[in-house]
């Protein structure tokens, strides 16, 4: 049986992803900011379960940006198709274990749609006590710090050259805007971090979600003439240890199959491969 999930199937549903934690945390985060709640706004999504009898044995949240995100072991076909009916809204990509979308997007004869993202990501996570602390931040020649209003205009430039250079998007007024919102709220939510380098901001990361005592990492930018210095590796570190210092435990991200330099880079802080994540974004 495929439905819509609410309320009284929370439980149920914490228990499911949590048991999966690292390759459901968006979907972790995303609940625990704002529940079954579905208003369009950001982080909501319309969520539908898989049931064998009474037990749950997948979920996918159709989210506001209409992205399908799964943890479906079993059913990611038939959960693909129940969300969108549920939503009633076009699919603009799918997000979860390379297997699960890879099925979903057959299921819904997605196959032969251009795409502008289609990245086999390896998943990778850490144990903060572990994490290793770059040269860089131990000696204070660079510095980490969360992202303050007067960051927003180099940040904007550098949120916006990363989705032209990693999606493809078209450069203009529209994706300023929306690269600008972005940031906005992740600074509001005291997600958003910006390095120093010579009193210059040289990089930025963010979180995609804190929930069950992990932060997951995603945002990471460095523009191509400051690459190759162990910026991008600092910020991620710098980030991870407030969040260590506020009591969570544990850090995920991931990154394609074909970015080695960002593999070595994680490696090097102490992330260890511990399974696969896909994303698929259509034109």
């Amino acid at each position: 049986m495929i439905r819509r999930l609410g309320p009284s199937d929370e439980s149920a549903v914490q228990v499911f992803l949590a048991q999966r934690l690292q390759s459901s945390f968006i979907l972790v985060a995303n609940l625990a900011a704002d529940g079954f709640v579905y208003e369009g706004v950001p982080y909501q999504g319309i969520y539908v379960g898989a049931f064998d009898g009474d037990a749950l044995a997948g979920v996918a949240a159709h989210y506001w940006n209409d992205n399908l995100i799964f943890q479906a072991p079993r059913y990611a076909a038939e959960l693909a198709a129940g969300a969108l009916r549920a939503s009633r809204r076009p699919c603009a990509g799918l997000i979860g274990p390379w297997a699960q979308i890879e099925a979903a997007r057959d299921a819904l004869g997605l196959s032969e749609r251009p795409t502008r993202y289609n990245s086999k990501e390896i998943l990778y996570g850490v144990e903060l006590a572990r994490l290793r602390t770059p040269d860089g931040l131990v000696s204070g020649s660079v510095q980490c710090r969360r992202a303050r209003p007067e960051d927003l205009p180099v940040l904007t430039e550098f949120a916006a050259a990363d989705m032209i250079e990693t999606f493809g998007d078209t450069e203009g007024p529209e994706l300023r805007t929306k690269a600008r919102d972005s940031l906005e709220r992740d600074m509001g939510e005291g997600i958003l971090f910006v390095l120093e380098a010579d009193g210059s901001v040289v990089a930025k990361s963010s979180f995609h979600g804190i929930a069950n005592g992990a932060v997951q990492i995603g945002g990471v930018y460095t523009p191509p003439d400051r690459r190759g210095r162990g910026y991008a590796r600092s910020v991620v570190a710098g980030s991870l240890l407030m969040a260590r210092d506020a009591g969570e435990s544990k850090a995920f991200l991931f990154t394609s199959e074909e970015n080695i330099a960002a593999q070595h880079a994680y490696i090097a802080l102490g992330f260890a491969p511990i399974g696969n994540y896909g994303i698929i974004l259509f034109r």
